[in-house]
Order: C-alpha cells, then structure tokens, then sequence
C-alpha cells in the first residue's frame, strides 16, 4: 500500500493513499474514520485509492475503488454528503433501510445511523463529512436557537442543482489550494471562509427539519445573556434546575432574564426549558430502544408528573408520546 500524508498546516492535513490489500485498507480506515469490516467481491480483484483533506472539522475526500462492501462496527458522529460520478453508491441504516445515490444525484445521510456502506461498479466519488458539533453550532447560530434534535436532510440531492455545483467548486478549490505550496496555506482565514460556505451550502441548498426555520424572518436576534441561558439549560437539561442558578449561568438577575425571555423567545426561561426537555424526550423515543419504557425517559429529563407531561407532549407535537413511538417504528 502506498501511503503519503503530510501535515500542510496547524489546521490542514491531507493523506493520499493506494491500496490493492483489503486487510490493510481496513487498518487505514478503521485509524482514520471509525473501526470497520470491508469485504470485498470473490473472484475480483480489489483497489483503491483515496484523496483526504482535514480543516477544521470538515473533510473532503475523493475516492475510486472497485467493488466492496463496508460495515461500520463504530459510528461517525456527523453527517456525510457523497457526489458520486460514476459507479454505484449506496448506505444502509439502524433500521436496514438502504439508500443509493442515483444517476445525477448525490446522497447525505446522518452519519450517527450508518452501519455500513456498499460500492459497486467501479464507484467514483467525491465526499465531505462535517461534526455534528461544528453543523449543529453554525445552525443554532443561524437559527438563534439550540438545536436540541438531530438533522434531518432531504437525502438525495441533485448534482447539477447550483448547490451541489458550488459545493464541487469549493472542493476543488480547497484541493488546488492546499497542494504543495499553495495559497490557502499561507492564509488560513481563506480556508475558514471555505469550510463556513461548505456549512452554509448544506444547511441553505439541502432541504432538512430545520428549513422552515432558517427560511424564517423577521425575529430579532437574542441578546448574549438570553443565549448564555439557553446555552446553560440545553447543557443541564437533564438535571435538576431552578431559575436563580440559570439567571446566574447567564450572568443577569432573575427579573432581567424573565423580561428578555419573553420579549425575544415569548415564552417565560421555564417553558424554554420545558420545550426543550419535551424535545428531548422525543429524539430519544424515536431514536432509542423500542423496549425502554416512556416513562423512564420522561423521568430522565425531569418530567415528575407523567400526566402534565402528556398533556405538554401532545400540545406541543399533536401526538402522544406512543403515537410518536408506533409512528418511527414503523
């Protein structure tokens, strides 16, 4: 296997490599993405070779490689996008749901329900992958609120929309500008700039859960002490918290925080954490275990009363917790 990383800056490192060995391919991937089982087909003969780039938590990469299949034995806390150009492309789920990058489409997928990936014909891609950390801060700027449950994308998306070819741009422009002695490693806020518009590219041109909110407008945004609050409650919302000690964590009085709460949320700091404990609660009923009870997830986000916390349930979902449960199950 041929290998070339190098480290082109503090924040930039890229790794070129080639492989005709599935055994070591898997080492290489396994060190570099998540630990993984790679199969490839009987008969044929295996190879492929990959182009990775890193800044800042987005990487891109460009891959060719023959026919395999992938299993993820850990998970990738992101999500994906893949602009195949040829070959077929495809990635199945928790719940063994596939899906496949058609003709003229791309495929992004919440990387946290991935559990394996099949590449056959040939497969010829580009890809980035973004942390959910650094997706999710950038949303919850942009929509001055936490975001308290995952993304859902629209997954496929068409390579020749203006989105897709200003992300293929941009790609192109963070390889050229990045090889030997280039320019954005000399100026690494072109290259910020670059990951920001990658970012802005996938929450504007992707339709996903959170659109009609960033489609929005008019709302003020929140002064710092609203958001240092809303910051402290999504952090501690599990546990046991009493006004006082938000108003505290967001350095103002308790009067001030109750008047700022509802002039920019309209709603008083303790129906915002309400909302978002209830927000939690159903994240975990449709992501978690179908045999856990509800009511232990209500408990573990501070809901005592299991018949308010019904009621706050359906007045803020329109449908039961049960209903929301048979509703992702099936």
């Amino acid at each position: 296997m041929a290998i070339d990383a190098e480290k082109k800056s503090s924040s930039v490192s890229r790794i070129i490599f080639r492989s005709r060995d599935v055994d070591e391919f898997t080492n290489l991937f396994s060190s570099l993405h998540a630990p993984v089982s790679a199969v490839a087909s009987l008969g044929k003969p295996f190879e492929m070779s990959a182009e990775m780039l890193s800044s800042g938590g987005v990487f891109v990469s460009k891959t060719i490689s023959s026919d395999i299949d992938l299993k993820f034995n850990d998970v990738f806390d992101g999500y994906g996008l893949t602009l195949p150009s040829s070959g077929n492309f495809s990635t199945y789920d928790i719940k063994n749901d596939i899906l496949e990058a058609k003709k003229g489409f791309g495929l992004i997928v919440d990387s946290r329900t991935i559990t394996g990936v099949s590449m056959k014909g040939g497969s010829n891609f580009e890809r980035f992958k973004i942390n959910t950390a650094d997706l999710h801060h950038q949303l919850s700027d942009l929509i001055d609120q936490p975001i308290v449950r995952r993304v859902q994308f629209s997954p496929l998306v068409s390579l020749t929309s203006s989105a897709m070819e200003i992300a293929k741009n941009i790609m192109r422009i963070m390889w050229e500008g990045s090889t030997g002695d280039a320019f954005l490693l000399k100026y690494p806020a072109a290259m910020a700039s670059l990951r920001e518009a990658l970012l802005n590219l996938m929450i504007h041109g992707v339709p996903n859960s959170y659109s009609a909110q960033i489609n929005s407008r008019g709302a003020l945004p929140s002064p710092k002490n609203i958001k240092k609050a809303i910051d402290y409650m999504v952090a501690h919302a599990a546990g046991p918290l009493r006004l006082a000690e938000i108003a505290f964590a967001s350095g103002s009085s308790v009067r001030s925080l109750q008047s700022g709460f509802m002039q920019f949320k309209g709603m008083s700091p303790m129906e915002y954490l309400r909302m978002i404990r209830l927000c939690g609660v159903k994240a975990e009923i449709a992501s978690g275990p179908s045999e856990r009870k509800i009511s232990d997830i209500a408990y573990s986000w501070g809901f005592v009363h299991l018949s308010s916390f019904a009621a706050f349930y359906q007045k803020a979902f329109g449908e039961t917790p049960s209903e929301t449960r048979r509703r992702m199950s099936g």
